[in-house]
């Protein structure tokens, strides 16, 4: 039987009808699904997942320079802070090498993991910076890259460079009159020496003692002042080692005297002499065999040694190991790796200024040497330093 237009048109509607009702439906079911996946706190869902643009905005509005790194030391991420704190702030930086970016950062970060440093500026006007440098690891432990901080720190090293000029001004207008009273001491000892009793001469040499180690303490300041300044000059030279250290014990003979300390010491007649600035060097030995003199026990023995190590073929230098081990109390392991900053002491009442250690690695370093520390407390200490033997 032939249909009729208008029932035609009437089925056509309703199938339309019914196809819009479906893509509704799947339309409203999306939606609903999108939001309940959104509020999940997991949620995988990219398409509504803001936290990289919170991230983003929070970053670039940071006064701290960010600056992501991947395991070739590409620059992944910069922020637009480091990217005005390097020295090409118009450049694109993304996808080049942070050597190429920023040599002097490259240089560091290389030797400072999980370090925070400070990065000297190359030419005056440029600012100081502090770094501080994290590995970033995956979730199997291995090293992906690195997260390095940068902040802009001129305004403080501005303030701490005035209050050391300050000091320095200030411990140098103290030695004169420190040296004069020296002095004077000096010539009273001498002029009154037939004239006063037992007890007034033990006073006058404390006297001369103590000012004597004051001017000695102002001396020490102002040189690792002119060492971390790099105005010491250093004169270098075919050094002895054997004669340096016995010149030394000498100034020591009274000391371990009293307290009837043995000196065992294990230089071999073949041992080359050190290309060391001579002045410095018996400073360094003065420093360390006062500690150990110090430190050990009545009837102790501290053990001077050096020797030679082995070194490159062919090399035009040779390598010293010079140590003074004591028989004191040891070195607490919290103090060690402290113990070469300026003005840490330890607990002892007698501990000293906390700058003689600080002067013999700056000396040492001066000259491209290192030292180090061995202790364990209540066995000793043991001071290593290293020094070149022209070959």
């Amino acid at each position: 039987m032939q249909q009729r237009p208008f029932e035609s048109y009437m089925n056509t509607f309703l199938v339309i009808q019914f196809l819009l009702l479906l893509l509704s439906t799947a339309v409203v079911f999306f939606i609903v699904f999108a939001i309940w996946q959104f509020a999940k706190p997991s949620s995988p869902l990219k398409l509504f997942n803001l936290t990289p643009i919170a991230y983003h905005l929070l970053v670039d509005s940071m006064e701290e320079g960010i600056i992501v790194l991947d395991r070739q030391n590409r620059v992944v991420s910069i922020n637009p802070s480091a990217t005005q704190m390097t020295p090409q702030p118009n450049g694109q930086l993304v996808g080049q090498w942070i050597d190429a970016v920023w040599p002097e950062l490259a240089h560091e970060i290389n030797a400072n993991h999980n370090k925070v440093f400070e990065l000297e500026p190359v030419v005056p006007e440029r600012p100081y910076h502090e770094v501080s440098a994290s590995p970033l690891y995956d979730r199997h432990g291995n090293m992906e890259g690195q997260l390095l901080t940068v902040r802009d720190i001129t305004a403080r090293k501005e303030r701490e460079l005035l209050q050391q000029d300050m000091t320095r001004s200030m411990v140098h207008d103290l030695r004169a009159p420190i040296s004069n009273s020296l002095f004077a001491l000096e010539m009273l000892k001498t002029a009154v020496s037939d004239f006063v009793s037992p007890d007034d001469r033990i006073l006058l040499d404390m006297t001369y003692t103590n000012t004597e180690k004051t001017l000695q303490l102002v001396n020490q300041i102002l040189d690792i002042h002119r060492l971390e300044s790099g105005k010491i000059p250093l004169s270098l030279s075919r050094v002895p080692l054997a004669n340096i250290i016995q010149d030394v014990l000498t100034t020591q003979h009274n000391r371990t005297i009293e307290k009837n300390i043995r000196i065992h010491r294990a230089l071999p007649d073949t041992l080359p002499p050190a290309w060391a600035d001579a002045t410095l060097l018996a400073r360094i030995l003065q420093n360390l065999i006062d500690n150990a003199i110090k430190y050990s026990p009545q009837n102790g023995t501290i053990h001077i040694s050096a020797k030679v190590t082995p070194g490159e073929p062919n090399a035009a230098t040779q390598r010293l190991l010079i140590s003074i081990t004591d028989e004191g109390p040891g070195i607490p392991h919290t103090l060690q790796p402290h113990i070469f900053e300026k003005y840490v002491t330890g607990e002892d009442a007698g501990s000293g200024s906390g700058l003689g250690l600080p002067f013999c690695q700056m000396v040492l370093a001066a000259h491209g040497e290192r030292i180090w520390v061995d202790s364990t407390p209540g066995q000793g200490t043991t001071f290593t330093f290293t020094l070149s033997a022209p070959a």
